[in-house]
């Protein structure tokens, strides 16, 4: 979510923790979006999210237990 409510626009990669993508998706140019997990096992993962020029705007450090 953006804290600004600044609309999010871009992609979006969710890899494992060896580097491998596993889903990827859009924003749809809103504040705020949802990714869901629920078909990956419980570990770390990395989310990637690039602009519309795919400059990478941000990576965080998800871990789903």
């Amino acid at each position: 979510e953006a804290t600004d409510a600044h609309p999010l626009a871009g992609q979006w990669t969710l890899y494992d923790m060896l580097g491998r993508a596993l889903q990827t998706g859009s924003l749809a140019g809103l504040p705020h979006g949802r990714i869901s997990l629920t078909r990956q096992p419980a570990g770390r993962y990395l989310l990637r999210v690039t602009d519309t020029q795919h400059h990478t705007s941000q990576t965080l450090h998800i871990e789903k237990a």
